[in-house]
């Protein structure tokens, strides 16, 4: 698939699209850098939530159906968040609320096709 239509498909999905000539992972919580070098080799796009990496694409003819959104993935990402604040008091069923939604927030990432965690 070309490129500018993956670059509108993931813009349509509140990304930001950077090249990894000029990055600036604090331009959106959303950032998207393309023919970025990892460690395992090249990827088309890495995917930085809040300037953390959180997936790798790489030659994904599905990429017009992929998900999470981006507003998927940051309501996950909030919910986590709050839940991992509530749960420092130890409250047993306040951690086992927190260890469901860090699994949410992982299968979001892990079930996107052709993605690689990182």
């Amino acid at each position: 698939m070309p490129a500018n239509l993956i670059d509108t498909a993931l813009i349509r999905c509140g990304w930001v699209i950077q090249h990894n000539t000029k990055i600036n992972l604090k331009a959106a919580l959303g950032v998207a850098v393309q023919e970025y070098l990892t460690d395992i080799g090249p990827a088309d796009y890495v995917l930085f939530v809040d300037a953390q990496a959180a997936a790798a694409m790489t030659g994904n003819p599905h990429f017009p159906e992929a998900a999470p959104t981006l507003a998927d993935l940051s309501n996950s990402l909030k919910l986590f968040s709050d839940a991992l604040a509530l749960s420092k008091t130890g409250d047993r069923v306040k951690t086992v609320y927190k260890n469901q939604l860090r699994q949410n927030l992982d299968l979001l990432l892990t079930n996107w096709p052709t993605t690689v965690a990182l």
